[in-house]
């Protein structure tokens, strides 16, 4: 009879113990979900504080909880820039569901969302992605998102169609720039008949070295006329000195060390 009150004992004890624990783990996975629902709004909030705090708390939170609120949250939520932050922190968790996420919002009306769908694809190089990518250059006209555009299709080097497609967007932008900032007043004024070609030639490399290097070359000279003591010009008008004479007898000489800098 004793022997059978212990077992009884120590199965409600068991069986105790067992209930508690579910118990705990559901009480946890309530917070867990309170804390997802409240943090989510606060990574739109203006006090940095606030956002920084908001996102520590997600990244840190479970990701079985947390993925599918970040992606309700990236969809729909109303405020736009909660929905790029909550594909950021998506973009951190990864896995086949942020993946599959970041497939269905290449077309997305945000923005910073579509960047962040390509920045991820970057990374997380897709080649089955490719000729959607291509597709997305030809109309994506947001100069904010078309730079990680050419960064997730730049990871596809391997591709000879990407190569080909970046390579014709490297040549239209010199292009533009030689035919509207170079040839057109050369043009106007009949300096020249025809039109330039620039890339891989001597004197593109003279103007992007020149570009390099002159402000190497200013600011020597800027420091010592900073320090050139303008006295010393009005002295010499004073002595009848007319302006290249003050420029060529008293500012070059005194500005020498600058100039051989």
């Amino acid at each position: 009879m004793i022997r059978v009150c212990h077992v009884v004992i120590v199965a409600a004890g068991m069986l105790s113990s067992v209930s508690l624990s579910a118990l705990g783990e559901q009480l946890a996975s309530s917070d867990g979900s309170a804390e997802i629902s409240e943090a989510i709004p606060s990574l739109g909030d203006f006090d940095y504080s606030v956002r920084a705090e908001a996102s520590r708390v997600l990244r840190r939170t479970d990701a079985a909880s947390v993925v599918p609120a970040l992606i309700m949250a990236a969809q729909s939520h109303g405020d736009s820039y909660v929905q790029f932050r909550a594909a950021v922190l998506l973009a951190g968790f990864g896995g086949s569901a942020a993946r599959d996420f970041f497939k269905t919002v290449l077309d997305s009306p945000n923005d910073r969302v579509r960047a962040a769908a390509y920045d991820y694809f970057e990374h997380d190089t897709d080649a089955n992605l490719a000729s959607r990518l291509l597709t997305a250059l030809d109309r994506e006209t947001s100069e904010f998102v078309r730079p990680a555009l050419v960064r997730a299709l730049a990871a596809h080097d391997g591709n000879a169609l990407v190569r080909d497609r970046l390579l014709k967007d490297i040549d239209r932008g010199e292009g533009y720039f030689r035919g509207g900032v170079i040839e057109a007043p050369l043009l106007a004024t009949g300096i020249i008949d025809d039109s330039l070609r620039m890339m891989y030639t001597d004197g593109a490399i003279a103007i992007g070295l020149t570009y390099s290097y002159l402000p190497l070359m200013v600011l020597p000279i800027y420091a010592s006329l900073e320090k050139l003591d303008f006295r010393l010009l009005d002295a010499a008008s004073d002595l009848y000195a007319n302006r290249l004479e003050i420029m060529t007898k008293v500012v070059i000489p005194l500005c020498k060390p600058g100039i051989i800098a």
